[in-house]
């Protein structure tokens, strides 16, 4: 994967419909992707609707999308220029 001196943004997490993460790829398509990569890493059911959305956005070469071992996650996070965490909250019922 060619990253040196992009700009990288990075999703790690379950790929499903409930991420919305085709609102990130949506977003990404509208911005100068000259310099820059977005990796999507981790698996799931919506994979493959987002491997095809991709295709349609014609973003085959600036998205990334893969599985990873957990111990290889801090490896992606490192690649980021920017780290931004954001945290589900957890209910007690």
């Amino acid at each position: 994967m060619d990253i040196n001196n992009k700009f990288v943004f990075i999703y790690i997490g379950r790929v499903s419909e409930e991420k919305n993460i085709t609102s990130i790829i949506k977003a990404y398509s509208k911005i100068n992707r000259e310099n820059t990569k977005l990796l999507i890493v981790g698996g799931g059911p919506h994979l493959a609707d987002l491997k095809e959305l991709t295709n349609k956005l014609n973003l085959n070469n600036d998205i990334v999308e893969t599985k990873v071992d957990f111990k290889e996650i801090i490896n992606a996070i490192r690649e980021c220029s920017t780290k931004i965490e954001q945290f589900g909250f957890k209910i007690d019922v």
